[in-house]
């Protein structure tokens, strides 16, 4: 290896380095506000979920605001402008309404809340469950089962009104739950090591480059595509369609993320074009566990020799419930509720928490 060559090495180790421990100081401070609120919650549960309820409904507000005041300046995305003013109009009342209603009546609102936290637990109960009878191992089956079990049964509970102080139930298991997800952020943040990373997340404005492999996020999940240069990017949808198109048409007004896979050596530009240009056109059955954009994304990046990568969202995901089925798969369950909620605000506050849940969650798998 020639000086040169470790020297570039250096930088980029310490450039991972720096990324990472910006990661692990925000997964420590993440695990630390989730075990005070998961006493908050077991201790006082309706101080806390009044104060989210109040929380939901100012931001309802601000939300609704926000949109109206950009439909007066005629400031819109172009998703809106597509929509056209009069659902914006409908949205932007919806928003008020509801903002007003739960800070108005944010008692009454809890009601509502703890049915919607016993809708939830069914679902991540049943979630848990499929994922156990489907696991490798019968520990991860017996884990699964029985945490699926619970919160199947303290749902039904919460839904049917079995208890009296329904609410107090919601607050243990909520509060459960944060501190059992706050101890194992801590832990991961304290003793995992600090050259160690997911992805490499580009945080500087991006001049694309040919050959590299760009994605952008819609909540909950990105779409990856692979630059080719000429303003041309190759991408598969989950229409089953391979297109391609030009750099802005692939973003769509979101931001870009330059994204490595350090365990697939890269391919000559020429290589990637001639793999990416062949396949414009085709069709296949889309699979979100085994061929989805980013494996199409790996195929081209890699000359057509691999579609996969330990560093690809699904193996990362599906990974860590393997090695760790409980935290694992309540960890990705939440995480992925926890954006898609943020990202379904629609202003860009709520957007770049979105992406930062996300970002969260890649360093978690790590």
């Amino acid at each position: 290896m020639t000086t040169e060559t470790s020297a570039g090495l250096g930088k980029i180790e310490n450039q991972i380095e720096e990324r990472y421990g910006v990661n692990r100081g925000l997964i420590l401070a993440v695990g630390l506000g989730c075990v005070a609120l998961g006493v908050v919650a077991v201790a006082l549960p309706l101080q806390l979920f009044g104060g989210m309820i109040r929380l939901l409904g100012g931001l309802l507000l601000a939300a609704g605001g926000l949109k109206a005041l950009q439909l007066l300046l005629g400031r819109r995305s172009e998703s809106s402008l597509k929509r056209g003013w009069p659902a914006i109009l409908g949205q932007v009342a919806i928003d008020l309404a509801m903002g007003g209603v739960l800070i108005v009546d944010w008692k009454g609102s809890t009601h509502v809340m703890v049915l919607a936290l016993g809708v939830l637990f069914l679902v991540e109960g049943g979630i848990l469950l499929f994922v156990g009878f489907r696991s490798p191992s019968w520990r991860s089956l017996v884990s699964l089962g029985i945490c699926g079990a619970f919160t199947l049964a303290v749902g039904a509970v919460l839904l049917l009104g079995l208890v009296e102080n329904p609410l107090r139930w919601a607050g243990v298991l909520v509060g459960i739950k944060l501190i059992a997800f706050g101890l194992t952020m801590m832990g991961i943040s304290l003793t995992s090591s600090r050259q160690e990373s997911s992805l490499v997340y580009g945080t500087d404005p991006i001049e694309p480059e040919a050959g590299n492999l760009y994605a952008v996020y819609f909540g909950t999940a990105f779409h990856l595509g692979v630059y080719l240069g000429g303003d041309r990017v190759v991408h598969y949808l989950n229409d089953n369609h391979v297109y391609k198109v030009t750099w802005k048409e692939f973003l769509a007004g979101r931001y870009p993320l330059l994204w490595t896979y350090p365990d697939i050596p890269p391919e000559p530009l020429e290589v990637i074009e001639a793999t990416a240009l062949a396949e414009v056109g085709k069709t296949y059955p889309y699979n979100l566990l085994t061929f989805n954009c980013e494996n199409f994304a790996i195929f081209c990046r890699s000359g057509g020799k691999t579609k996969t990568s330990i560093y690809a969202q699904t193996t990362g995901g599906v990974t860590t419930v393997e090695l760790h089925p409980l935290v694992g798969a309540v960890a990705e369950l939440n995480l992925r509720a926890a954006e898609w909620l943020a990202f379904q605000f629609g202003v860009t506050w709520g957007k770049r928490m979105s992406l930062t849940v996300r970002r969260l969650g890649a360093s978690v798998t790590t």
